[in-house]
């Protein structure tokens, strides 16, 4: 019965729709297709980009943000945990892909419930990705997700969204630091690696602009995008991943972290330590997530 109401959901018409925002540039400083929508920020015209201005100190954004959901997968009439592996990352670990349409899905079959988002999370009246919902692919990376989103659905999944290496929201100019980012230290080993793969760029290795895709592909698929540690993979290409780490507490306007770059960028904006945010509240075609435990 299960599976036939999650065929059920696939199949809904999208319920939400935002407006697209203004193009704006990625952090290596050029300038991609603009995709990204409801919402705003310096990030790439494709929903990420360079990082841009907010209180540098601040960086609280998951203490603030949600409360957590009471209903977490496992627990009756809860939902079966999402089934994806855990890489080890040096004290943590991490999703080894990007959560996926499919997953997404089977967290939304249990209705949660946003209207127990509080403080800078509470202008978020739904949890359906904006566009392209229902989804076609399974194994797609989800996308249209806004930062609110991210963070319930990986507290959902028993874990968190990737943030501060023991805990909470990281530090929001602390995107390149290996010892407190915990998204940075898993893509670049501990600071070792400038791209999760190696020291020096392969276009032929991930799904960014180089690889010839021109739009995402299924998790994994790109086997050859492989690293920081073993069996973790696209963390750098496909879509861009939200990280718990914002420039303040304030709401749907503060700058948040995306990291690793999308099927659009090339180069240096697919390191490990490209410096991208947008806007809490924005949602993309090249924007979804990962979590951390």
């Amino acid at each position: 019965m299960r599976s036939e109401v999650l065929v059920v959901l696939l199949g809904l018409g999208a319920l939400a729709a935002c407006a697209q925002a203004e193009p704006v540039t990625d952090g290596a400083g050029g300038a991609a297709g603009s995709d990204a929508s409801s919402g705003g920020g310096s990030g790439g015209s494709d929903g990420g980009g360079s990082g841009g201005s907010g209180n540098a100190d601040a960086g609280d954004g998951e203490a603030d943000a949600s409360v957590p959901e009471p209903c977490q997968c496992g627990e009756p009439s809860c939902g079966p945990c999402p089934t994806t592996k855990n890489v080890a990352a040096g004290g943590y670990g991490i999703n080894a892909t990007e959560v996926t349409n499919e997953e997404y899905a089977t967290w939304l079959l249990w209705q949660p419930n946003p209207k127990l988002q509080t403080g800078a999370c509470a202008w978020n009246t739904s949890y359906l990705p904006s566009q392209g919902w229902p989804a076609t692919y399974p194994k797609l990376p989800v996308v249209y997700v806004d930062f609110c989103d991210a963070l319930a659905y990986c507290r959902w999944s028993g874990r968190r969204l990737c943030g501060k290496i023991g805990g909470g929201a990281n530090g929001f100019p602390d995107f390149a630091d290996a010892s407190k980012s915990q998204w940075y230290n898993a893509c670049s080993v501990g600071g070792t690696r400038a791209y999760p793969y190696g020291a020096s760029y392969a276009g032929s290795s991930c799904n960014g602009a180089d690889y010839g895709k021109g739009t995402a592909v299924a998790v994994g698929e790109a086997t050859a995008c492989e690293g920081g540690y073993p069996s973790l993979q696209d963390m750098s290409g496909n879509v861009w991943e939200w990280e718990d780490s914002c420039s303040g507490s304030a709401g749907e306007a503060d700058l948040c972290r995306i990291r690793g770059g999308s099927y659009s960028q090339s180069g240096a904006a697919l390191a490990c330590d490209a410096d991208s945010s947008l806007a809490r509240n924005t949602t993309g075609k090249s924007v979804g997530f990962r979590c951390c435990e």
